[in-house]
């Protein structure tokens, strides 16, 4: 028997984090770790193909793989407790990757967009214009790579695309949060430039602020960690069982014979159809309560660990490898540079070290898997 009802709870956040993480194959593991503090976490150029699967528990995929070449592509998790649909109604430039979540169970609903434009080719100002009248309509957030330089938001030049792109969304009075961040790094020339861009519409953009992570963790764009101020109610259904695997049937069995020749009495037969069934449901209900264990009490602050192998050494080098990112960033020396480069390798090590003492040897990636796409359209300048 079971029982069933809807609950709903409220929480003033929205936590996403968006990364352009440059193949998520080595990095999945970091992925996965900072997963129980986000709520949407976002991830273009995934270089992900359609036969991989890379699922985070308690979250939902939605992907949009590149399948003509290597490269590219976006995934994107979402949190069970999170309301969504897909939109497929978004037409865009075809050099243009995109998907698109309307979030349902928010106050204000929310429409988020995540693009990824690859480099080497110039849209047109009706294109850029598309871009954003497609995507910025109502209560829109507009997330993505759109290698597009502008002086204006914090790149070392302005370029056709750039300066197209900003006409488009002051055109349509869209609102861009990072103008002053630094969200690509080329540490071997020591070239930084704005490339992630974060859009809204102008009636949720006081509800929207946004943190760029001080490191790359090991791709060459910085994280970036947004906050939307929303009321989320979380709908989910709870089934009320009264048995369980530890349930004792025989006890059941032994309670209901007990109270089997009550059915024959006059007591019984005096009674109206409705209080008869009532006396039944009560009388079984009663029997399976008594011969189940009483289940204990969970707190709500324990969650599953989503990384089981993550331990005190993987928070270390973690940690080493941040502290000799910022070293090279400060002194921009040839010596710390490879320093970092090592801790990041070391870092890795580590990982798959720790991964394969739980879940036994895993196999390497083939040569080709490890080659990163030589095509021009997504070399970056």
């Amino acid at each position: 028997m079971a029982n069933s009802h809807s609950s709903q709870t409220s929480f003033n956040s929205l936590r996403i984090f968006f990364w352009n993480v440059r193949s998520i194959g080595t990095k999945f593991s970091e992925v996965k770790k900072i997963s129980t503090e986000y709520d949407i976490i976002a991830c273009v150029e995934s270089w992900l193909t359609p036969d991989s699967e890379y699922c985070i528990p308690g979250f939902h995929v939605v992907r949009k793989d590149r399948v003509h070449t290597r490269g590219g592509g976006i995934a994107i998790w979402v949190r069970k407790n999170i309301a969504f649909k897909e939109i497929d109604d978004t037409h865009l430039h075809e050099s243009i990757e995109i998907c698109a979540l309307q979030l349902n169970n928010v106050k204000p609903n929310l429409n988020l967009y995540v693009c990824y434009r690859p480099p080497g080719s110039t849209l047109s100002q009706a294109d850029w214009n598309q871009v954003i009248t497609e995507t910025c309509k109502h209560n829109a957030l507009l997330i993505g790579d759109f290698n597009a330089l502008n002086l204006q938001w914090n790149c070392p030049r302005t370029e056709e695309n750039g300066d197209r792109l900003q006409t488009a969304y002051k055109l349509h009075n869209v609102f861009l949060h990072n103008c002053d961040s630094t969200t690509y790094t080329n540490l071997r020339s020591n070239y930084t430039s704005n490339l992630d861009l974060v859009f809204s519409t102008q009636d949720i953009k006081d509800k929207i602020s946004t943190e760029i992570c001080e490191e790359t963790w090991s791709s060459d764009h910085h994280p970036i960690f947004i906050t939307i101020s929303v009321t989320k109610s979380l709908y989910h259904k709870k089934k009320l069982k009264l048995s369980s695997k530890r349930t004792k049937w025989e006890n059941f069995c032994q309670r209901m014979d007990e109270n089997y020749q009550y059915f024959f009495s006059e007591e019984f037969e005096s009674l109206s159809a409705d209080n008869k069934y009532e006396t039944f449901t009560k009388m079984m209900t009663d029997a399976l309560i008594t011969s189940t264990p009483t289940p204990k009490t969970v707190s709500p602050k324990k969650h599953r660990n989503p990384v089981p192998w993550w331990d005190d050494e993987c928070n270390s080098i973690k940690q080493a490898r941040t502290d000799s990112f910022k070293k090279y960033k400060s002194s921009l020396s040839l010596h710390d540079l490879i320093s970092y480069n090592k801790t990041c390798a070391e870092m890795k090590r580590i990982i798959r070290t720790k991964k394969e003492s739980l879940f036994g040897r895993l196999p390497r990636a083939s040569i080709s898997e490890r080659i990163r796409p030589t095509y021009g359209t997504d070399v970056k300048f």
